[in-house]
C-alpha cells in the first residue's frame, strides 16, 4: 500500500467522512475516551522489551543486544512499532486521551475523529470545542483540540489547538503571536515516568483555549479587511514558494514551485469560499488559497496530506503563510 493508513490502522469520524476521505462514519459522538479509542481501533496497549539477536552457533542461541535500547511492542498482535532508548516510558492510548473526558462529560467538547497511521506508530484524537468564530458574515471557523503522539519514539505527546475553516475544512494556523509564542501548543509531554501526571495537569488548560482562539481570530479578521493587489499576491506567493536562483554559470535550475504558485493564484480566484463576500482580493483570501493547496492537493494522497497538515511540513508552511499575511497586511 502506497499510503500511510496501513492494514492494521483504523479511524472514525462523526456523521461525515473526514476531509481526507478515510475511515468509518459514526452517527453519534463517543461520550468517553474509551469509546473513542474502541471506535478508532486503538483499544490496545504497548510495552517495551529487551532486544535480542540470533547468535551464530548451531543452536541459534538468542543473545541480548544490550541495555541501551528496547523495542516498543503492541500487545494486540506483537507488532514492533519502534526502537527506543532505555529511559523511554510508553504513554498508553487511554492515558493520552482520557484527560479530555472531564471536559467531554460536561458537554464542553465532542470527540470528532481519532485514528492511527503507519500501523499504529502514530495516533491522534480530535475534539471539537463549542461555538464558532465568525471571520466574515458567511465565513466561520470551528475550534478543535488536537492530541497526537508516536509509539515509535519519533514524537512526544503533543496537545494543541486546531482551527478549521468550515467552508472547506482548511486547517488554519493561529495568529502570528500565537505561533511565535507557542500559545497554540498547549503542551508537549515526553515519554518519561511522569508523563501521565503531566497529562492530568494539562486538562485545566482546555478552559483557557477560548482566549487563545479569540486572540487568533483578531488576526484573521484583520487580514480579511486588507485588500491584496495582484502585485502583492505575486509577492506573497513567491516569498512562500520562491523562484529558483541562477546557478554560478548563469543557468536556471528547474522551477519546482511553478505549478503550486499557479495553482494558488487559481484558488485565490475560484477556490472553496473564494466567492464569499470579503474573501477574494484580500490577504485572508490569499492565505486560504495556500491552505487549500496544502490541505487538499499537495502530497501523494489523502492520508499523507493529513500527516503533513497536522504534524509536518504542511503545518509549517501554513504558519509561515499566516505570519507573512499579517506582516504584509500591516505594512
Amino acid at each position: 500500500m502506497g499510503h500511510e493508513l496501513k492494514e492494521t490502522d483504523g479511524m472514525f469520524s462523526v456523521r461525515e467522512r473526514p476531509w481526507h476521505g478515510l475511515g468509518k462514519i459514526l452517527q453519534d459522538h463517543p461520550t468517553s475516551a474509551a469509546d473513542a479509542i474502541r471506535e478508532a481501533g486503538l483499544d490496545w496497549e504497548v510495552y517495551t522489551t529487551p532486544i535480542y539477536i540470533e547468535g551464530k552457533t548451531k543452536g541459534k542461541k538468542l543473545i541480548q543486544a544490550g541495555n541501551d535500547f528496547r523495542a516498543v511492542v503492541r500487545d494486540r498482535d506483537e507488532r514492533i512499532l519502534g526502537v527506543v532508548g532505555k529511559n523511554y516510558h510508553p504513554v498508553q492510548n487511554i492515558d493520552a486521551f482520557e484527560f479530555m473526558d472531564a471536559a467531554a462529560g460536561s458537554g464542553l467538547v465532542e470527540y470528532h475523529t481519532a485514528g492511527s497511521l503507519k500501523n499504529g506508530r502514530w495516533v491522534w484524537i480530535l475534539a471539537k470545542l463549542p461555538g464558532m468564530i465568525k471571520i466574515l458574515p458567511k465565513d466561520s471557523i470551528d475550534k478543535y483540540l488536537l492530541l497526537y503522539q508516536a509509539h515509535d519514539g519519533s514524537m512526544a505527546v503533543r496537545i494543541g489547538l486546531t482551527p478549521i475553516r468550515v467552508v472547506c475544512w482548511n486547517t488554519l494556523s493561529m495568529a502570528h503571536q500565537g505561533v511565535e509564542s507557542g500559545k497554540d501548543r498547549i503542551a508537549t509531554i515526553r515519554h518519561t515516568m511522569n508523563a501521565s501526571q503531566l497529562l492530568k495537569d494539562t486538562a485545566k488548560a482546555i478552559a483557557e483555549a477560548e482566549a487563545v482562539f479569540q486572540d487568533a481570530a483578531n488576526g484573521w479578521r484583520f487580514i480579511a479587511k486588507v485588500k491584496m493587489s495582484a502585485g502583492k499576491l505575486d509577492e506573497y506567493i513567491s516569498t512562500l514558494f520562491p523562484y529558483p536562483a541562477p546557478k554560478s554559470d548563469g543557468t536556471l535550475p528547474k522551477d519546482s514551485f511553478k505549478a503550486i504558485r499557479e495553482r494558488i493564484k487559481e484558488l485565490h480566484e475560484a477556490g472553496a469560499g473564494a466567492d464569499i463576500k470579503g474573501v477574494r482580493g484580500t490577504f485572508w483570501g490569499g492565505y486560504n488559497a495556500v491552505a487549500e493547496v496544502i490541505d487538499h492537493e499537495r502530497g501523494k494522497n489523502d492520508d499523507t496530506r493529513l500527516r503533513s497538515q497536522w504534524f509536518g511540513n504542511g503545518a509549517q508552511i501554513k504558519q509561515r503563510a499566516m505570519s507573512l499575511a499579517l506582516a504584509m497586511a500591516s505594512n
